[in-house]
């Protein structure tokens, strides 16, 4: 009998691997990731899995021989060379901050992801809630609820994770998942992720061509400036009157305890304008913050403008923002505008499970729309 002879075509040659088998792999790295990111969000002790994220991911970037640099990463990148750069003036802390930050852009590195759907991300958010509020007992007494003080009884995490859904769900016209999440993020109610959610939300219905007048450099950038300077009001006591008289609670009660921590950190920007524009070093909030509470733990700001604007200094903040606004996918600028609004007030910027999640929904849509300009032009 005659053998047969084939030629192994030579896309499988290249690289260590064959390359159906550096497809698994990288796939099977995904999902892990992404099954550890659940775990992180769901169980607070196992957040330490964090760490072996990038690992894998880029694991599988040596694999393929591939390390993708999208717009997504972009913006992250500046702040992570920046960090690097001042890393003589960074603590241990800062140095740990930097690594969640890496942990949750790595995602966006890999050359390519699985189609990932946003009910399939719902349905396990809504899991890992179950499991979290009902099978581990986190849920006790009465229910309550109370948008001006910041109380539910379901308050946590989740909040951030679900508004997180809300744009990606309006901008493929899923209303009815943008509804469900919304409800979950005022369920699990954090009021900065309630805002972001809606405000995302509303340029994704807007769209690009009217969207685009409000999401670019120089608009956002006078924004963020804006809000940078009303912290600084607030921390300093100009707006003590006016809170008081509209909402009947002290500054401090209003803002949880921020005003106490903010204005160490920010009369140390005022009183020193050099290093405001060239930095401190990461984690540098965490010092001052213990130095001017007197406690000798570690102080989350809870406000990354403000933490960012004294780690990495004025410029490269800004450059940052700027960056964020420059791609031409519009989904890309709706998505950061949910995460710049999340950093008036809160300290997500290490928050691994949700810039992990951030990071994998932007590619996909990105790739998404890619591919259904590409069919229209065929």
């Amino acid at each position: 009998m005659k053998r047969q002879y084939h030629e192994v075509p030579a896309a499988y040659l290249r690289g260590p691997a064959f390359h159906k088998n550096k497809l698994e792999i990288r796939t099977f790295i995904f999902w892990a990731s992404f099954a550890l990111t659940m775990a992180c969000l769901t169980i607070a002790p196992l957040r330490y899995l964090a760490y072996g994220v990038p690992m894998l991911v880029l694991l599988s970037c040596v694999a393929d021989q591939t390390l993708l640099l999208g717009d997504e990463t972009k913006p992250f990148l500046v702040v992570l060379v920046a960090g690097l750069a001042l890393g003589p003036l960074a603590n241990t802390d800062g140095w740990k901050d930097l690594f969640f930050i890496f942990a949750g852009v790595s995602v966006a590195f890999l050359s390519r992801l699985p189609h990932v759907k946003l009910w399939t991300v719902f349905l396990a958010l809504l899991a890992c809630f179950v499991i979290q509020f009902g099978a581990l007992g986190n849920f006790r007494g009465s229910l309550q609820f109370n948008i001006l003080k910041s109380e539910s009884s379901f308050e946590g995490n989740f909040s951030f994770v679900f508004g997180l859904l809300v744009p990606f769900a309006v901008l493929q016209r899923r209303y009815l998942l943008a509804f469900l999440s919304l409800a979950m993020t005022v369920l699990s109610l954090k009021r900065i992720a309630v805002l972001a959610a809606l405000g995302a939300g509303v340029m994704a219905l807007v769209g690009p061509k009217r969207g685009k007048w409000l999401l670019n450099p120089p608009v956002m950038l006078a924004l963020n400036a804006l809000v940078l300077i009303a912290d600084m009001a607030y921390s300093t006591g100009a707006l003590d009157y006016v809170i008081l008289q509209l909402t009947g609670q002290s500054p401090n009660e209003l803002g949880q305890g921020r005003q106490s921590i903010h204005r160490f950190v920010v009369r140390d920007l005022l009183e020193s304008p050099f290093h405001a524009f060239i930095g401190h070093g990461m984690g540098g909030v965490y010092t001052i913050a213990e130095a001017g509470v007197g406690t000798y733990e570690k102080i989350n700001l809870h406000s990354d403008l403000l933490k960012l604007s004294y780690e990495v200094g004025y410029i490269v903040t800004a450059v940052m923002i700027w960056v964020m606004y420059t791609s031409r996918h519009y989904s890309l600028r709706v998505a950061f505008l949910f995460q710049n609004i999340l950093f008036f007030t809160d300290n997500t910027l290490i928050y691994f499970f949700l810039t992990f999640l951030l990071f994998t929904l932007m590619r996909v849509q990105r790739e998404s729309e890619r591919a259904d300009a590409a069919t229209v032009v065929a």
